[in-house]
């Protein structure tokens, strides 16, 4: 493992960040500058940030965002910024064939440096969006070279977490929540300062724990989450751990904690979506009135600020004793409960 650079580090993270300030006439003078030193990392690395946002505003500046990204990937593809999202590029914004080019660049660095973990793990970060299971395998690849990063595994968790939310087969949610809880130890081993890290790390194996009914597990992961919090956000209370909870109550038989958990909603509390899974599950087992007192009770402490127009309509429909799609914001709601969203 070669030790970082903090100082290079934090430098050159800011020349992008600092690029997405420059003026138009700053950012004609650095495109000058390259034409006469192509290497030149600052130059790339502050119009990287120049263009990032501009790259939708604009077919020019698109295309030279992706100059500047390929450029990076050739060039320095085991470098930390070519890791984040300054040089992924979005299926919404960019092609299928652009995005395969430039994936064919990275192979090729990778196949040229098997044994270069950064510029994998890079890889892998590329594609993860869009091919989920090349990403997979490229960070446990990555993993494997270097055990002592930290990130990489973490990443593993988030995203098998966002695969076992996803609709898609039952087998391949088992695969991706199994995979994630692999990782537990080396995403969750707590050495570093920022305890934010963590605190993500250990809501996404409780939610992939769950999904496997590992119970203890589940709680296990809620216990850290509220450790954390602690220390981290003490004042900002969520509704993730009583939804976490319920769920748990709930698959065990006891109804009736589990109707509990999900009306544990103390004023100034931060929803989370789990908690909307599980009032979808309590109306399964008809308990139309709990879900209704839970939304009423989510509209009097304001602890749902948008779409109000979307939980009443649900709440009308609960107190008739109906199943409506609680939590979906995609779908289409009667157009007399959808003039007003205040």
């Amino acid at each position: 493992m070669v030790e970082l650079d903090w100082e290079k580090y934090d430098r050159e993270v800011r020349y992008v960040s600092s690029g997405s300030q420059m003026s138009l006439q700053e950012a004609t003078q650095f495109s000058k500058q390259l034409l006469s030193e192509p290497d030149n990392l600052e130059c790339r690395l502050k119009l990287l940030g120049y263009y990032f946002l501009k790259a939708n505003k604009s077919a020019s500046a698109k295309a030279a965002r992706y100059e500047h990204v390929s450029w990076m990937i050739k060039h320095h593809p085991d470098h930390d910024v070519s890791s984040s999202p300054w040089v992924h590029l979005d299926d919404w914004q960019y092609s299928t064939k652009m995005f395969a080019a430039a994936r064919e660049i990275f192979k090729e660095q990778a196949l040229q440096q098997p044994e270069n973990a950064a510029l994998i793990a890079n890889f892998g970060h590329f594609v993860i969006q869009r091919d989920l299971d090349t990403g997979l395998e490229l960070l446990q690849q990555a993993c494997k070279l270097d055990d002592t990063e930290e990130g990489w595994p973490q990443t593993i968790i988030l995203f098998c977490s966002f695969a076992v939310k996803e609709n898609m087969p039952t087998k391949y949610k088992r695969k991706y929540a199994e995979l994630a809880l692999t990782y537990a130890a080396a995403a969750t081993k707590m050495d570093h300062d920022y305890l934010a890290n963590y605190h993500i790390a250990f809501e996404n194996l409780a939610i992939c724990a769950l999904y496997l009914d590992d119970f203890e597990t589940a709680a296990d992961c809620i216990k850290a989450v509220e450790s954390i919090e602690i220390n981290w956000r003490e004042q900002e209370k969520r509704t993730l751990p009583d939804a976490i909870r319920g769920t748990i109550a709930l698959r065990q038989g006891n109804l009736e904690k589990a109707c509990g958990h999900l009306l544990n909603l103390p004023k100034g509390i931060r929803f989370d979506h789990e908690s909307t899974d599980l009032a979808n599950e309590l109306l399964l087992h008809g308990q139309f009135a709990t879900v209704a007192e839970f939304i009423k009770r989510l509209l009097k402490h304001k602890i749902v600020d948008y779409n109000l127009n979307y939980w009443r309509y649900w709440l009308s429909e609960i107190e008739k004793e109906n199943h409506p799609p609680l939590g979906d914001f995609r779908s289409k709601i009667k157009r007399t409960n959808s003039k007003t969203n205040s």
